[in-house]
């Protein structure tokens, strides 16, 4: 009799195989182990194995997975919504029907993040397929009420104030947007995610002290057990947003005010912000702040 391989026992191998990159063993193990007359393992072990998965696009495996979990769990909230964000990716389209209705059906005091999250991204997809402004505006109350029923059940969760900002941003009310980001700074001290979209926000409309404002606001908030946001990118942002009150006020003298840009740039590049196309607008800012300024970075930054 061969022996059983439980769904956690799968999680923890293919963690080893992707590490490996050993695409072979990865997925013999994942069709022997759903072949098995009897699959055993929780609804946290069958989202963990499909994480595997969805991370690196491959949502048919991932809804395979959760197949087979949702015959033991019909009504496994978190495995119902990941069933949301991976078939929809893959055109599982009445499968995601199906599963939506039933998830809909649950009391939503037995909701989880997810849930309310995935749900309200499986509606917008939808929506890009609704006609009608009338129907469109009508599909956009349920979304918003789904979203206020997140605050509700969430209402120290900074993702409630996201996802509802997404909405909004979702039908081009960039007003709203900002409104419902800034209601989220003054419920809870700590919103990094919230404050770092605001500083994008208030970057692309040329406002740069308000962007930096937002910006320290995230440095703040990102100090945290776990990492929220990229840091990365907080202080890309953060040099770009010096370097232009910089430019527009021809403050190249200002040698404390060119060095912090430095130091900005290159603690962004020290938190792994090298990729080609963020690297090249640094390098760019960088030549420009040398060439205007005579203060070379190699000899502001070891």
């Amino acid at each position: 009799m061969e022996r059983l391989i439980t769904i956690g026992e799968a999680e923890r191998r293919v963690k080893e195989y992707l590490y490996e990159e050993n695409e072979e063993a990865l997925y013999e193990l994942v069709k022997e182990t759903l072949s098995q007359e009897k699959i055993v393992g929780s609804v946290d072990d069958f989202h963990n194995l499909a994480v595997n998965f969805s991370k690196r696009d491959d949502y048919e495996t991932a809804c395979n997975i959760l197949d087979k979990g949702l015959q033991q769990f019909p009504r496994a909230v978190d495995l119902l919504a990941d069933y949301l964000q991976n078939g929809i990716n893959c055109n599982r389209v009445k499968l995601c029907e199906e599963y939506f209705e039933r998830l809909m059906k649950i009391p939503m005091i037995r909701w989880t993040w997810r849930g309310f999250s995935f749900g309200i991204d499986y509606m917008k997809s939808l929506a890009d397929n609704i006609e009608t402004e009338e129907s469109l505006m009508e599909w956009k109350k349920k979304m918003l009420d789904l979203a206020d029923s997140y605050y509700k059940y969430f209402p120290y969760s900074e993702d409630t104030f996201l996802v509802k900002a997404d909405i909004y941003q979702y039908f081009n009310n960039r007003e709203k947007e900002i409104e419902i980001l800034e209601k989220a700074l003054e419920k809870n001290k700590s919103c990094p995610k919230c404050s770092l979209r605001l500083a994008d926000i208030f970057f692309d409309k040329g406002e740069y002290k308000q962007a930096l404002e937002y910006i320290e606001k995230c440095r703040y908030g990102a100090v945290q057990t776990q990492e929220k946001i990229n840091q990365g990118y907080m202080y890309y942002l953060s040099g770009l947003c010096k370097a232009a009150e910089v430019h527009q006020s021809s403050l190249y003298e200002n040698e404390e005010m060119i060095k912090d840009i430095y130091s900005d740039f290159s603690i962004a590049e020290k938190l792994k912000m090298s990729f080609s196309s963020y690297k090249k607008v640094m390098e760019r800012q960088i030549y420009i702040l040398e060439s205007k300024s005579g203060i070379l970075y190699d000899s502001v930054i070891d």
